[in-house]
């Protein structure tokens, strides 16, 4: 498969989500599916039999656990050589994240709720280059700016000089994506009421999340 057909098939895919998180946005407030099982619950189902059986072993068979001890005890060494190949990218990019926060937060209006967003996180494919508004803020490539919060609008400033002013009241809802901690920053996939969406990644999302639901704007989990 060649980078061009992959790309593709992540727009497409992309597209896809955001239809389903549309259609989910515009539904009843009350939108978990019947019988669903909580996360939590569903976690704590897969970890116990885990817990059982390790403790089954560590008492009938305490020699294989000890081999298992330095399995573990491997993998860890391994882990701790690789983490920097993980942990400078991410470091380089936090670092990116408040030098272009830093810069654009001054345009912001006067007394607006501060946060460090990542924007243009979009595929080729999903919007058309000739997108203007909205849509161009989620059109790659990735930069990074601020966001603030006010009691009518949310107010985006990206690099050279760009804002973007949106009404709460254009806003039908936000997608609350939380990946695992070392797989990046969450996220915040906005729907407008035009069919458009940014989705803003911060290291923030929890707080952008609390305080666009005290906003009066739906905010769902991701799938």
């Amino acid at each position: 498969m060649t980078t061009a057909d992959s790309r593709t098939d992540a727009a497409a895919v992309r597209r896809r989500n955001r239809d389903i998180a549309r259609k989910r946005l515009s539904k009843a407030e009350n939108d978990r599916p019947a019988g669903k099982v909580p996360s939590s619950l569903a976690l704590i189902v897969i970890i116990a039999p885990t817990v059982l059986a390790f403790g089954a072993v560590s008492i009938f068979y305490p020699r294989i656990l000890a081999n298992l001890g330095a399995v573990i005890a491997l993998a860890a060494a391994a882990l701790i050589l690789l983490s920097p190949f993980f942990l400078v990218p991410r470091w380089r990019e936090r670092r990116a994240l408040k030098k272009g926060a830093r810069t654009a937060a001054p345009a912001l209006p006067a007394g607006a709720t501060f946060y460090q967003v990542g924007f243009g996180l979009a595929e080729d494919g999903v919007h058309d280059t000739a997108d203007t508004g909205p849509a161009a803020w989620d059109r790659g490539p990735a930069r990074f700016g601020a966001a603030g919060l006010t009691t009518s609008a949310l107010h985006l400033r990206g690099p050279a000089d760009a804002a973007l002013d949106i009404a709460l009241s254009d806003v039908l809802g936000a997608v609350h994506s939380v990946p695992a901690p070392w797989l990046g920053d969450g996220s915040l996939d906005l729907h407008l009421h035009s069919g458009e969406a940014i989705e803003l990644c911060t290291p923030q999302h929890k707080l952008v999340a609390a305080d666009l639901t005290s906003a009066g704007v739906r905010v769902i989990r991701g799938a």
